[in-house]
């Protein structure tokens, strides 16, 4: 099977870039690797102040210097990059701080501009916490509120929330302190604060970067979005991150299809390869296909977002189909290595369970398809 299909997902790649992502993956590849986030303590810190020491933090938030690649475009280049050769987690980590917190301060003034700063030099890192224990994405059933003496209320599963100096906070503005509307806010918390309490959640591929907090009367750093305009805030930006996680998905499900086809064509069952069995070999040639048309979309995703014409729908159908067909393969991956492949040291496991976990991230199918406007159809 021809796999020379796959290049890059980015429309308009910035060469120069590309080669410095090569080389720091090359150069620390001790840091990325799987059994550094699986146990412990997951290295978040020190991956995010390496790739802020290399200068490709502020890289990927910027256009080139001669203007031809926009910055979401170096910046899907990195993330293409970490999920095509290093550990989900890692990735996972990167994006929330260059796609998350660094974006939802950027341009806020104060004492955002210091925190930016820092963020794309790797050395502070800003936690979205939004999830509520039961709430789910169901943000209407929030209970974390904003009164005369702070910030009270729970927060979980929140990706890089234990090395986190800084919280940003969705939370009910009971008395209008922030503004005149009604509804949530978007608030800035130092993770030092007296009222902060965070703990560690472990989940089921990763270990020591994701968490949940606790705030009693907690102090309000800065006021990101206010009074009414936190959910605003928080679309606008969902536009972006889903994209950035299809990019994510893609490169992983072309990893777990590019494992499966070696290993189908090195693996022997009654004296010829596994991939010479017709089934094996259409299953194959499904899920190629399938990802093929998947990357078309995230692509035209991707170029709409560079336009700053990417729609909530076309946003949440990027990464819909990136990730139905990333669990897809994966899947299919762990079936077709067999035995093998139920050992917790074969990379196929591994895929499967950040395929799952990057489904989840960003929304999962049912929130994603709530977001998709089937009378946009009426326009093609």
């Amino acid at each position: 099977m021809d796999m020379t299909g796959f290049g890059s997902v980015v429309p308009r790649s910035d060469g120069a870039f590309s080669r410095r992502v090569a080389e720091f993956l090359a150069h620390n590849d001790d840091l990325l690797s799987t059994p550094s986030w699986t146990s412990g303590e997951a290295p978040v810190a020190e991956t995010l102040r390496r790739l802020g020491d290399a200068g490709l933090l502020k890289a990927a938030a910027t256009d080139s210097s001669d203007g031809a690649v926009p910055g979401c475009f170096r910046s899907a280049q990195l993330h293409e990059a970490l999920a095509s050769s290093a550990c989900g987690a890692a990735g996972a980590a990167v994006l929330t701080h260059l796609e998350v917190g660094a974006r939802l301060i950027a341009g806020k003034g104060g004492i955002t501009e210091s925190i930016l700063e820092g963020m794309h030099a790797g050395k502070e890192t800003v936690a979205l916490a939004v999830t509520e224990p039961g709430g789910g994405s169901d943000l209407t059933a929030m209970s974390t509120r904003l009164g005369e003496s702070g910030i009270c209320g729970e927060k979980f599963m929140v990706t890089n929330l234990p090395v986190a100096d800084w919280i940003i906070v969705l939370a009910v503005d009971t008395e209008h302190r922030t503004g005149k509307r009604s509804g949530p806010a978007l608030l800035l918390v130092d993770a030092a604060d007296p009222g902060v309490t965070v703990s560690t959640l472990e989940t089921r591929s990763n270990a020591g970067f994701m968490g949940a907090v606790t705030l009693q009367d907690a102090s309000v750093a800065a006021v990101l979005a206010p009074a009414g305009l936190g959910l605003l805030a928080l679309v606008r930006h969902l536009l972006h991150e889903r994209v950035m996680l299809s990019v994510r998905l893609s490169a992983l499900a072309a990893r777990a299809l590019r494992q499966a086809v070696a290993e189908t064509s090195s693996r022997h069952r009654f004296g010829d390869t596994l991939i010479k069995n017709q089934h094996l070999h259409y299953r194959l040639a499904e899920e190629w296909a399938r990802l093929q048309s998947t990357r078309a979309l995230v692509r035209y995703g991707l170029r709409q977002l560079a336009r700053r014409s990417c729609t909530p729908s076309l946003a949440a159908m990027c990464k819909l189909h990136a990730a139905e067909t990333a669990r897809a393969v994966t899947e299919l991956g762990v079936r077709f290595a067999g035995a093998t492949g139920y050992r917790l040291s074969h990379p196929a496991p591994r895929l499967l369970a950040d395929a799952i976990g990057l489904s989840l991230a960003g929304g999962a199918d049912e929130v994603l398809l709530e977001h998709i406007d089937p009378k946009g159809s009426l326009a093609l």
